[in-house]
């Protein structure tokens, strides 16, 4: 909410509400799958590398916000 105008913000919570149950309804398919393919401790690994650069980048972001 502080990263637009006060205006927007319903909309980029369905936006936000809309993709998290999107992630929610296909990516366990996804990860399935890959586990298959490449083994837990390999998607284990990649879970964790993106769940890092997600907090990496929310803590960048969140310095560079600015109430508008």
């Amino acid at each position: 909410t502080h990263m637009g105008p006060q205006r927007l913000v319903p909309k980029y919570s369905a936006i936000h509400i809309t993709l998290s149950g999107v992630r929610g309804g296909i990516f366990p398919f996804v990860g399935i799958g890959l586990i298959n393919i490449i083994g837990i401790k390999m998607v284990f690994l990649i879970s964790t590398l993106l769940i890092l650069g997600a907090i990496v980048n929310t803590a960048i972001n969140s310095r560079r916000a600015r109430p508008v």
